[in-house]
């Protein structure tokens, strides 16, 4: 029962979390398409349309081949940790090589 709520909770998590992201967007107007999104319910301000969309999406995503997608979220993460690991490298170097006695 523990492992079906902390999955349940996640993915709700994650829905809800990403529908407030959609909001924020829309309400920053910054793709005018989007503007259907940014409002909200009167009382809590809660992103109705903004859910909708996101699990209507999710779903049609869980239709899709999932590893494709899964191969596509790794590479992306492992490109980042590779890009943030160069930029570290990076500074470091440049700090020996700038201050270094010899």
């Amino acid at each position: 029962m523990g492992a079906f709520s902390s999955a349940f909770f996640s993915a709700l998590l994650g829905i809800v979390g990403c529908a407030k992201l959609l909001q924020a967007i829309a309400r920053d107007n910054l793709l005018s398409f989007l503007s259907p999104f940014a409002q909200g319910t009167a009382i809590d301000d809660e992103p109705t349309m903004a859910v909708l969309i996101t699990y209507f999406l999710t779903q049609a995503t869980l239709f899709s081949n999932i590893n494709q997608i899964a191969s596509f979220v790794t590479m992306t993460f492992l490109l980042t940790f590779m890009v943030v690991n160069l930029a570290c490298f990076l500074l470091k170097y440049s700090d020996f090589a700038l201050f270094s006695d010899s």
